[in-house]
């Protein structure tokens, strides 16, 4: 007898009820798989029994395996047995009202988790990046950046970007009038203010941005916000002879009069050093506070009245521009006029910039013309040439911003809806590709970038503010 002979009958008699089935399909497999094919088909799976018994004892197997418990990195034993009755004056301004008997690590989580939320990144049993399928898992959602974005250039002709869910949708409750959208430097959140006296933080993730915390002002439209460099309190300004300062880890809030001469704090500036607050005043007047003690410094003077500001990267020189066309430097050292030249075309200066790198200086007028400047250039002449002069836009520019990587110039108006363009930087090119032909925006009022580029925001004169997601930067 030969082996095929064996094989057929070793099969019938371990498959006895289907011995005639076996035939056939070993009849039909004869014209299309060779002998030697089935040989090694079958001393490798065996027959159709055991495959498909090896196949449900495998995927039982897969089905049971539970996943290995993550373990935090460091562990105080310390923290375990400290009160928190030991630690926290309960009689200290910004302390808990009511006390409580607990342990003071459960204090410290809890406080953090309802003004930020909790972080995914501390949850021991969250699932691997690569388990989500959506195209925004490779934004990093932890507390803390990681490293800066490193990929090659930005290109210059098309934005890869894709709407996202509205930061805002959990409330809508700071408009109509959106008047700041700041992302937080070091967490994945953003905070929210407009003309109703609402400031709301969001946790940012693209698909629910959940809000986290939110506090009202009452009586006090809100006109600007402003994290300070460590994201730990928040300025808030507005038409009123005071203003508040927000601390986002306990969720208070605080009420400080302004010094006396300052009317009102509608437009203000941080310095990058988190040492001056510099506040417009009056009549071509900037006044200068301490960003700590918000105690007035001193006052700094121009021709015409201001408009905007912006301080140098290094914090030694503050730019005003005016309601007319010049452009004033202040040297803050010395604290006098160091330098002036006159904006090219312009007749209403609106707002200004500079770039994170500390190389351009960007410049928005009344008549709808954002120049951009050599910020060095600028400084050795009164009549300075720009190296772009960019005219998309035909009404007044409201807010123009730079991204983290000075590769894209952001501008609108808030004059006309969809009034946003990005310009590409060193070539100066404006992608035409964005907002896009069915954006829908209303009009735009604020702009902001995410502190790696990851995110950007257009607030608007109703109630929402757009997110974005620009694809290039890998980073939040």
């Amino acid at each position: 007898m030969s082996s095929d002979d064996d094989d057929r009958e070793l099969l019938q008699i371990q498959q006895p009820d289907a011995a005639l089935n076996n035939e056939k399909e070993d009849s039909a497999n004869e014209h299309i798989v060779s002998e030697r094919g089935k040989e090694l088909a079958y001393k490798v799976f065996g027959n159709k029994e055991q495959l498909l018994s090896n196949l449900s004892k495998a995927v039982n197997e897969t089905g049971s395996k539970k996943r290995k418990k993550r373990q935090p990195l460091w562990h105080d034993s310390d923290d375990e047995h400290l009160e928190a009755d030991d630690v926290i004056d309960y009689g200290k301004k910004g302390a808990p009202t009511v006390r409580k008997i607990g342990k003071y690590k459960a204090h410290l989580e809890n406080t953090f988790q309802n003004v930020l939320g909790a972080p995914k990144w501390a949850d021991l049993d969250r699932k691997k990046e690569s388990d989500s399928d959506d195209d925004d898992a490779v934004i990093s959602r932890t507390v803390g950046l990681i490293k800066p974005h490193t990929s090659d250039k930005l290109p210059s002709t098309v934005l890869q970007f894709k709407r996202l869910k509205d930061v805002n949708r959990a409330t809508y409750a700071e408009g109509p009038g959106i008047t700041s959208t700041v992302f937080h430097p070091t967490s994945t959140a953003a905070i929210v203010t407009g003309y109703s006296g609402v400031a709301t933080i969001y946790a940012i993730d693209g698909k629910k941005n959940e809000k986290l915390h939110s506090i009202t002002f009452e009586n006090f439209p809100i006109k600007q916000c402003s994290l300070t460099n460590s994201g730990n309190q928040a300025i808030i300004g507005g038409s009123k002879k005071y203003f508040y300062t927000f601390d986002l880890l306990t969720g208070s809030a605080q009420r400080v009069f302004l010094p006396k001469n300052i009317t009102k704090m509608t437009q203000f500036q941080l310095s990058p050093c988190g040492t001056y607050l510099a506040v417009v005043g009056r009549f071509g007047e900037v006044h200068i506070l301490s960003a700590t003690t918000k105690e007035k410094l001193f006052t700094l003077k121009q021709e015409h009245p201001c408009v905007a500001l912006a301080f140098s990267t290094d914090s030694t020189k503050l730019f005003s521009h005016s309601s007319d066309a010049e452009v004033t430097v202040f040297d803050m050292k010395s604290r006098l006029v160091e330098h002036r030249f006159w904006d090219d075309g312009c007749i209403n200066g609106s707002t200004i910039a500079i770039s994170p790198s500390g190389e351009l200086l960007a410049t928005g007028s009344r008549q709808g013309v954002v120049n951009v400047y050599d910020l060095r250039h600028s400084l050795t002449t009164k009549t300075p040439t720009p190296l772009k002069a960019v005219m998309n836009l035909t009404t007044a520019i409201s807010s123009i911003k730079f991204n983290s990587t000075s590769e894209i110039l952001a501008m609108s108006s808030n004059c006309i809806a969809d009034a946003v363009r990005m310009v590409h930087f060193p070539s100066g090119t404006v992608f035409n590709n964005f907002p896009g032909v069915l954006s829908k925006l209303d009009k735009p009022t604020v702009l902001s970038f995410s502190p790696q580029s990851g995110y950007f925001a257009i607030g608007c004169m109703a109630k929402q503010v757009s997110l974005y997601r620009l694809k290039h930067y890998n980073n939040y």
